[in-house]
């Protein structure tokens, strides 16, 4: 019993640290993996999955998180994503951080509050130079609602030939081919990871 009630503060513990149970019950539960994933001849990379049997209540999470994100959540993700982009090269720099571009008519979404934290996580400057060029029908930016996604740059472009790609949640990796497909024209290299995949 008394393991019981150690547990549970342990938990209560964490959900006041990030004052933030959409976040907490999400940290606690999804799958670590750092996976790599290939869509169009792209790779990408995936912090954390889904795990299979609570997917349906992490994704009304990540939708609550979504609305209401808090900078406490903002920069744990941050800096799980940082770590994993370090990782792939090895703890070599990058030279500004992008975020893909909402699917629909927004003009930021929670990748673009994700991008900022990590451009403040690496100390590098956040270029969101990638805007959405077409949309979906309705309203969701899931690849298969919004099939007529596509990227186009506008504002000032970066400055560096090495960059940081990021999205909160690669379904298909449909929006990072479209986003680095932008870049390759410019002969700029990007990374690209995601927090959940």
């Amino acid at each position: 019993m008394d393991q019981r009630i150690g547990e549970l503060g342990e938990i209560d513990n964490r959900y006041r640290e990030h004052q933030d149970p959409n976040f907490s019950f999400l940290h606690s539960t999804l799958v670590y993996t750092n996976r790599r994933n290939i869509r169009d001849c792209v790779s990408y990379f995936t912090v954390r999955a889904w795990r299979k049997e609570l997917k349906p209540l992490q994704i009304s999470a990540v939708r609550n998180l979504k609305a209401h994100p808090t900078s406490a959540a903002l920069d744990a993700i941050a800096e799980e994503i940082a770590g994993c982009a370090l990782a792939i090269t090895n703890g070599s720099p990058y030279e500004f951080v992008c975020s893909v571009p909402p699917g629909t008519c927004k003009k930021e979404n929670f990748a673009t509050h994700i991008g900022r934290a990590v451009a403040r996580e690496m100390n590098v400057e956040f270029s969101p130079v990638l805007h959405t060029a077409s949309y979906g029908r309705g309203r969701s930016s899931h690849p298969q609602k919004s099939l007529q996604f596509r990227a186009r740059f506008e504002g000032e472009l970066p400055q560096g030939k090495i960059g940081l790609l990021v999205d909160d949640v690669a379904t298909t990796g449909t929006h990072f081919a479209q986003c680095v497909e932008q870049f390759r024209k410019l002969g700029i290299s990007v990374v690209c990871v995601s927090w959940i995949g």
